[in-house]
């Protein structure tokens, strides 16, 4: 009888400290998709092209944070449904004209942190851009195995005697969403 007891001490320590080991590896996922939400991201134009780009940015975009579904930056990229989830976004307005982004190369990046020295994770060419077009996006391909893609989308906009372009940059992990033509 009392290896009976040892027994069953043993295989209910075993079934418990498997229960536990499986809520670790869940807590351990749901942390894993928390710590992703908090990501933040940092994004610039640059001159130049993804393959080349300038040593430094030319404008700071700024940092991407998870938005709601809602949210109007996400309808401002003007993306089809399903909106991927979660989905980074920043939406800035930045001195210039298309012209100034449109008569040299230029790139729209977006880096792992908001360090300039962090690794480019995605980037887009703001090229062959038609006379008239407003607005317009911009592909943001994935880079250096990242997985993450995404659009910018530049709206022309007038202030008095000031121009200005509004950039809404955004960016998401793992599926292939189209964007908008025009």
């Amino acid at each position: 009888m009392a290896g009976m007891k040892t027994t069953m001490r043993v295989a209910v320590g075993a079934g418990l400290a498997a229960v536990l080991g499986l809520t670790s590896v869940i807590g351990g996922a749901v942390a894993a998709s928390s710590r992703d939400d908090e990501q933040e991201f940092g994004s610039w134009i640059y001159e130049g092209t993804c393959d080349a780009l300038a040593a430094s940015p030319l404008i700071e975009i700024g940092g991407l944070e998870v938005q709601d579904a809602g949210d109007d930056d996400i309808r401002d990229l003007d993306l089809p449904s399903p909106v991927p989830s979660p989905i980074w976004i920043e939406d800035e307005d930045i001195d210039g004209t298309y012209a100034s982004l449109t008569r040299s190369p230029h790139a729209v990046v977006v880096r792992a942190t908001e360090a300039q020295s962090s690794d480019v994770i995605a980037c887009g060419a703001i090229a062959d851009v038609p006379a008239g077009s407003d607005p317009f996006s911009v592909d943001l391909l994935t880079v250096n195995d990242s997985e993450f893609m995404g659009v910018a989308r530049f709206r022309a906009r007038t202030f008095g005697s000031s121009d200005e372009v509004d950039v809404t940059v955004g960016v998401w992990k793992g599926t292939s969403v189209a964007t908008p033509a025009a």
